[in-house]
């Protein structure tokens, strides 16, 4: 109020309250949770899981394939 913390409070046994003064003041309300970063850390895990499960191509080198080795046995 007026550039300064209020005092924190409970009201009805559970929600979150702050105590006023009686003569009034211009009243900011702020929250600062950073949701940025949250949803950024977020959209890491999900590429990196979308990379992951992304099938490694598998490059044969050096087999033989079917036709050759007929074609040595022979």
């Amino acid at each position: 109020l007026d550039g300064e913390p209020l005092e924190p409070r409970t009201a009805w046994g559970w929600a979150q309250a702050f105590a006023l003064p009686a003569d009034g003041g211009e009243l900011v309300v702020r929250h600062d949770g950073g949701r940025t970063a949250v949803v950024v850390l977020q959209a890491l895990a999900v590429g990196a899981v979308a990379v992951l499960a992304v099938p490694a191509a598998r490059r044969r080198r050096g087999l033989e394939t079917d036709d050759d080795a007929q074609e040595v046995r022979a």
